[in-house]
């Protein structure tokens, strides 16, 4: 009885939470729209709290000021992994900020499938609360490519590196400032192409990519090109960012070849040609 009444106290406390934004911003369309927002966080459905102590389950939803960001147009729902879930507050805090972070980027970039653009460090360390240790960098450097290191052994990141690094650059003095305006390629999991993968469809139907509609010798044959690049490297055990350096392209062009959003030209096209002949199995 005791616990109970712990529980119903804090369910009236999160009853009574209300929530004052004079300026938020939604999305509508794909353009960001700044209202102000004002209401309750949760609403209990079915029970007065405070009387009912016997009650063994309750119901409520959501309040008005969350329901903008979790139907409709505007939503910003991200797939959150459960690992992050379990990342530690203290000692794995930067992995627990970090994948909360890309989880919501690539959320808004389903739209577009475009979940390859490069991250700026200095972003990234702004996302996730933290600065350069400017006395002693490297510590911070270190950090982050741990947290990296951990997110790709958890499954939670596919692969991660530089995109534009060149290592000698940290023998010099003020090496730090140039790494802080360095990008590093981030590419998600399967899973996480896989349920947004409605997402992109749909803004596809609504509006088909003229400028790529380009027409080859066997379009039939080309047309699923990217399917076999993609099921080959799966099957070598390769990421996009892997096999996109042995091609010599951009892991981003890589990826709209494989969802068939880009149409490779004909340099490409021999290139990509000549990798399924030499890995085929």
């Amino acid at each position: 009885m005791k616990q109970r009444e712990q529980v119903l106290k804090s369910l009236s406390i999160l009853q009574s939470l209300w929530i004052d934004l004079q300026e938020a911003v939604i999305y509508e369309k794909g353009k960001a729209k700044k209202i102000e927002l004002q209401g309750p966080a949760f609403i209990f459905t079915d029970i007065d709290i405070e009387n009912q102590l016997s009650k063994k389950k309750f119901k409520f939803t959501i309040g008005d000021v969350f329901e903008k960001y979790m139907y409709g147009s505007s939503r910003q729902v991200a797939l959150l992994p459960i690992q992050a879930l379990k990342y530690s507050t203290h000692q794995e805090i930067v992995e627990k900020r970090l994948i909360r972070y890309l989880s919501w980027r690539w959320r808004t970039q389903a739209r577009k499938g475009d979940f390859l653009k490069p991250y700026k460090i200095s972003t990234l360390l702004e996302a996730i609360g933290q600065t350069i240790n400017m006395r002693t960098p490297s510590r911070t450097r270190d950090r982050l490519e741990q947290a990296f290191d951990r997110l790709f052994e958890d499954g939670v990141i596919s692969s991660w590196h530089y995109e534009k690094w060149d290592e000698s650059i940290a023998l010099t003095k003020g090496w730090i400032r140039l790494w802080a305006e360095t990008t590093v390629l981030i590419e998600p999991p399967d899973t996480i192409r896989e349920h947004y993968k409605a997402i992109e469809r749909n803004q596809k139907m609504k509006g088909n990519d003229e400028k790529n509609t380009v027409s080859y010798e066997n379009p039939e044959y080309l047309g699923g090109l990217g399917e076999q690049i993609r099921d080959i490297r799966k099957k070598m055990g390769l990421s996009i960012l892997q096999t996109a350096e042995q091609l010599e392209i951009s892991a981003a062009y890589l990826s709209n070849i494989e969802r068939n959003v880009q149409v490779p030209s004909i340099k490409i096209q021999k290139r990509l040609l000549h990798w399924l002949e030499h890995n085929s199995f």
